[in-house]
């Protein structure tokens, strides 16, 4: 079963509060901002936005898909 906008949506936003949180753990810690990538928790949260914003984009052009497919069928009823 495909995923919703709303769910994909969702879970951007929390997946987005735990890379801050991530964020905020190794400024803390005084890793620099460039040392983060080789950190495996920030590399996970990254990695995890970057997979849901292209399922986003995904569930995007399948939307725009169906709607063109619509209104090609609502021209053809009308035409009839």
């Amino acid at each position: 079963m495909p995923l919703t906008r709303e769910t994909v949506e969702r879970q951007l936003e929390i997946e987005k509060g735990q890379l801050a949180h991530v964020a905020a753990t190794l400024k803390e810690q005084g890793v620099a901002d460039a040392a983060r990538s080789k950190n495996p928790h920030w590399r996970r949260a990254n990695a995890r936005i970057s997979q849901l914003n292209s399922r986003l984009a995904s569930i995007t052009g399948t939307e725009e898909r169906e709607a063109a497919a619509l209104a090609r069928k609502s021209g053809e009823t009308s035409a009839d």
